[in-house]
């Protein structure tokens, strides 16, 4: 009887050790994932999806090595089929001189598109800019929201490619 409590003991104690490994690896490997994703989002690193998203709504073909330089201002981005707000600004060279490029001032429903925004991203217009912008909602909700959108401001004076994408 005493030998089969003790193997019991033995038993019952390497289970709370196994448990206790396997808890300590997924934690470990919980704080690697969440630090690499805080880092990467911290240093703004642009994927593949996103620079292939940006080549088709901008018309043109950009290499990763053509971005000199970029910050991700604001991603509300979650995992509800992509809903989300995205402001970012890319320090690249474009040459705005084709038909994919407005000259300023903005239209009506590219500044409702900022305006109505503006309590997530302060965007400021500089002072010398093309801009593009593309409405993916149907016409009909045009007027009274604009859900799916990308706004392109180009600084023309400093390079700066600024990127806010709203889809719902």
């Amino acid at each position: 009887m005493l030998n089969t409590m003790k193997k019991r003991n033995r038993t019952g104690g390497g289970v709370k050790k196994t448990f206790l490994v396997i808890l300590a690896v997924l934690a470990v490997l919980l704080a690697a994932f969440l630090f690499m994703r805080i880092f990467f989002k911290t240093i703004g690193m642009f994927d593949a999806k996103s620079l292939e998203g940006l080549q088709r709504m901008l018309e043109i073909e950009i290499k990763e090595s053509d971005i000199m330089d970029q910050q991700e201002l604001y991603n509300s981005y979650g995992s509800w089929l992509g809903d989300g707000l995205l402001y970012r600004q890319l320090k690249i060279h474009l040459d705005t001189s084709g038909d994919v490029w407005l000259a300023q001032p903005l239209s009506t429903e590219a500044e409702a598109f900022l305006e109505q925004i503006s309590s997530s991203v302060d965007v400021a217009l500089p002072q010398s800019f093309s801009w593009k912008f593309i409405l993916r909602s149907p016409a009909e909700h045009s007027s009274r929201f604009i859900e799916n959108a990308s706004l392109f401001i180009y600084d023309t004076e400093t390079g700066i490619l600024h990127w806010i994408s709203s889809d719902s």
